[in-house]
């Protein structure tokens, strides 16, 4: 019976759906913004910072694991370079949600690893997974009134059992700011759908995916006011010979087009089908699954709400 209402639904929608996806099959890119050009490659070492987390509810309170690593790359070679894990519970009470504490909490440790790691950097890329500018805007959309009032130091340490939201967005914000300063930051948003170049009714990065051939489009920028001060970030779209992928890329500062050449060339030394073989090891070195959360919380004798219910 539910197979046949399903049914019925597609019928009805299938040439509306399959009209839509003709007309953006369609677009292309109509403008001058992109580069045709062969980049060289430029050999450079590279940083990458990532981290993950993963959560279970239980009655005492939530209990989360997360992981995050830096991953250096030297002459082909991979190492990791700094790296911090924690374990523990948390109180659910006065918290929205779970996710916006942890997500956070791991944003403060991404960048106190990087600031704590920094003088071993020397000329090397740091490669951010994510947009610092989308972090921002998100952040400050959610909490209008923090100050940059924390007193700050890289040492990293555990949440408190009760989290002091003031405290924390406090650090957080405190800490993006400084990154932002850092030499050869890199950000490479994995699903930015928002236009920088067109105000088109699908994600640009689509258009450009399949449109260019190797090269990059011109840089454009995005502006932010943090306590009275201006911030720019800089953007391109690259794409690599015989890759399919386009990255964006973000760069917390103005750059010109000779820039964005160099920063292209020095990447294309480092990615493996048009993205940062570093980044992607440095995402599947620190994701938690939930098998291993189960592993530990079965160890403490930890139910999950769910579990302690059914």
């Amino acid at each position: 019976m539910i197979k046949s209402i399903v049914s019925k639904a597609f019928r009805n929608r299938r040439f509306e759906i399959r009209r839509r996806i003709l007309n953006v099959e369609k677009l292309k890119i109509s403008d001058n913004t992109f580069i045709k050009r062969n980049i060289e490659s430029k050999e450079t070492s590279a940083i990458a910072v990532d981290s993950g987390y993963n959560y279970e509810i239980t009655r005492y309170g939530i209990f989360y694991i997360l992981l995050a690593i830096i991953l250096g790359e030297r002459e082909k070679s991979l190492n990791i370079l700094d790296n911090f894990a924690d374990i523990n519970l948390i109180s659910y009470i006065k918290i929205r949600d779970a996710r916006e504490v942890l997500d956070i909490y791991r944003k403060i440790v991404e960048a106190k690893l990087l600031l704590k790691n920094s003088v071993r950097f020397k000329d090397a890329i740091i490669l951010y997974d994510g947009s610092l500018f989308s972090d921002l805007t998100n952040f400050l959309s959610n909490h209008k009134n923090v100050k940059m009032d924390f007193f700050l130091n890289t040492t990293i340490t555990s949440l408190d059992y009760v989290i002091d939201m003031n405290k924390l967005t406090s650090e957080y914000y405190t800490l993006i700011k400084m990154i932002m300063n850092m030499k050869n930051l890199i950000c490479i948003p994995k699903t930015f759908t928002k236009n920088i170049y067109s105000s088109k009714d699908i994600p640009e990065i689509c258009i450009y995916s399949k449109n260019i051939e190797e090269g990059y489009t011109k840089p454009r920028y995005k502006y932010i006011e943090l306590d009275g001060k201006r911030y720019v970030f800089s953007y391109f779209y690259l794409k690599f010979k015989d890759s399919k992928r386009v990255l964006l890329v973000e760069v917390p500062e103005e750059i010109d087009e000779e820039k964005v050449y160099e920063i292209s060339s020095r990447l294309k030394s480092i990615c493996v089908g048009g993205y940062p073989y570093i980044l992607r090891k440095a995402h599947i070195y620190s994701r938690v699954r939930k098998q291993e959360l189960k592993f530990y919380m079965k160890r403490l004798n930890l139910k999950s709400l769910r579990e302690e219910f059914l």
